[in-house]
């Protein structure tokens, strides 16, 4: 393997104070799904928040949301599926695993690509018959070198499936084959050589979680299995903790698994596809101490154009990683694949309190995501009195917006108490019927207002 570059390291790395982002007894949109049976048709809009008890020992937050953050854009027009995403907390860039066709060979290698953290293309590095890219962790050297730890599918020298947990110090514009001396193995402990398992790691939190049983089914149930990394990277299997999840498709179960990761003593798993899963998408949270199913996010309309459609009418979530900013401070990354395979789009959304710096990096989109609008109807309670009615924005803005509000019907009409993820809006009007009210909100956090 050649090594042309490392990417570069600013002085705060990623082993900063560790503080938990989440507690227990998660509810959102989703606890239909999660017992068993398909949301209503007249179900909250999937961005609707997700709400937390204040954590004690941590970041004091009752409310997460998907929040954009930007589009990447990796290179060739054989790479537009993104796989799995993962965040630098000391450079702000994005690494990404995406799979493409060798010539002339039955295996997938993996492209891993470097993006800059307004998503767009700087480099990247093929692994031969490195395989799907299903997930990726990064992790920094005490020196800065980053390291992508990921389950290597086909030794190409002999095609024989293999499944290997490895790390690879990431060199930009290198082809690397399994063989090669940089490539480092990585202990295996819960399946044998050529049984595909894959892992995930959070470097801070000294946790690696491996998903097994995975079969040839994504729906397939599953167990997770958690450790201490550090225990790995020394060849010792001690199991902390194992969560075993349900499988089927909606509404019996929450449809196909794409993604995991671990924080604190949570195991997330995102699940979605549009050809497989009815359009029903969400991320479950298991505890590692109970084992039981806690919690959800609903993603079924995450990623959608200003028309309410997607493109081409494709969706499905690539991917889910465990983040830290500069200070410490955990999130959850996910990046949501909208439009036709060759076209795809790769939109990434932060999941974390307010107070947690995940840079918003293509300006442009950036700016689409906080301008934000719609009509509400309130019903006044009498002619001649002020009646009001809380309106809840489609997706979390930052800052606190500005609010427009215009009546479509001659009456008074203003807006009290905007937040980043809503507003009351009041009318008065003289012969009581209903009001319908056109609303625009824009937050001068993001216009630089």
């Amino acid at each position: 393997m050649s090594t042309q570059s490392q990417p570069s390291r600013s002085s705060t790395g990623i082993r900063a104070s560790r503080r938990s982002l989440l507690g227990a007894g998660l509810v959102s949109g989703a606890a239909g799904l999660m017992a068993g049976t398909a949301p209503p048709a007249d179900a909250a809009p999937v961005a609707a928040p997700a709400r937390l008890p204040a954590v004690a020992d941590g970041i004091e937050s009752d409310e997460l949301r998907p929040r954009f953050v930007t589009r990447l854009r990796p290179g060739g027009k054989d790479a537009q599926v993104v796989q799995c995403v993962c965040k630098d907390t000391d450079s702000g860039e994005y690494y990404m695993t995406q799979n493409i066709a060798a010539s002339g060979q039955d295996y997938r290698s993996l492209r891993i690509t470097r993006c800059s953290a307004a998503g767009r293309y700087i480099d990247e590095m093929v692994c031969v018959a490195g395989g799907h890219g299903d997930t990726l962790s990064i992790t920094r050297d005490d020196d800065g070198r980053l390291w992508c730890w990921f389950t290597w599918d086909v030794d190409d020298e002999t095609g024989k499936e293999i499944y290997d947990f490895v790390r690879v110090p990431y060199a930009a514009g290198a082809t690397v084959k399994r063989q090669d001396s940089e490539v480092v193995s990585v202990a295996k402990f819960d399946e044998p050589s050529g049984v595909k398992s894959v892992f995930a790691i959070d470097q801070a939190g000294d946790r690696m979680v491996v998903r097994k049983d995975w079969g040839n089914d994504y729906s397939a149930p599953s167990t997770y299995i958690l450790r201490k990394l550090s225990d790995v990277m020394a060849d010792k299997d001690e199991v902390l903790a194992t969560v075993k999840t349900k499988g089927g498709r909606p509404p019996e179960g929450p449809g196909t698994a794409q993604a995991f990761c671990t924080l604190d003593d949570h195991l997330y798993v995102s699940y979605g596809s549009s050809t497989l899963d009815s359009g029903i998408f969400s991320i479950q949270r298991y505890g590692w101490t109970s084992g039981e199913n806690d919690g959800a996010i609903d993603l079924s309309d995450l990623g959608r154009q200003v028309d309410g459609e997607f493109p081409s009418d494709a969706h499905e979530t690539e991917g889910i990683s465990t983040y830290r900013d500069a200070a410490g401070r955990p999130a959850l990354i996910l990046c949501m694949g909208t439009g036709a395979i060759r076209l795809r789009q790769a939109k990434v959304y932060s999941l974390a309190p307010p107070e947690v710096d995940v840079d918003q990096g293509a300006p442009l989109e950036g700016l689409v995501a906080s301008i934000q609008s719609g009509t509400a109807t309130v019903t006044p309670s009498a002619a001649d009195a002020d009646t009001s009615l809380e309106v809840e924005f489609p997706y979390g803005m930052p800052g606190t917006p500005v609010v427009q509000v215009t009546p479509q019907s001659n009456c008074r009409v203003w807006v009290t108490k905007p937040t980043g993820t809503g507003c009351t809006i009041w009318v008065n009007s003289s012969d009581g019927d209903d009001v319908v009210v056109g609303w625009i909100a824009h937050s001068p956090a993001q216009l630089g207002g």
